[in-house]
């Protein structure tokens, strides 16, 4: 199950959350094998951030995929995400920072998976 954690100092409202969740959805189908279907998304706004020292528009993306240790799709996925931000929160693309988590192993429903490495 792929999970995406967004954290912004924006504040979000309802319309902008749903806008967010169904961007990151098409945008997970990016990579290989994954799909809105099975993806967890939070989004925190309100959060405080500050770059170069002053408090700033910012939004930080934190992507974990099981077993994806190839990275296809990363880059699509990227250009999506960042896009879908700046269009739906405003936040200059040189302001959100996505950082990419590869996850070995998980666990879901009591089960626990290793990846096949």
């Amino acid at each position: 199950m792929p999970f995406i954690m967004m954290k912004t100092s924006q504040t979000v409202t309802q319309e902008e959350e749903v806008a967010l969740k169904t961007a990151f959805g098409q945008a997970i189908s990016c990579v290989p094998g994954k799909s809105e279907q099975v993806l967890l998304v939070g989004i925190e706004g309100d959060y405080s951030f500050y770059l170069r020292g002053e408090k700033s528009p910012v939004a930080y993306i934190e992507i974990s995929l099981f077993d994806t240790p190839e990275h296809r799709g990363y880059a699509s996925m990227t250009s999506l995400v960042t896009r879908a931000i700046e269009e739906i929160l405003g936040i200059p693309k040189e302001q959100i920072y996505l950082h990419f988590h590869d996850i070995a192993a998980w666990g879901v429903a009591g089960y626990y998976m290793e990846a096949n490495r």
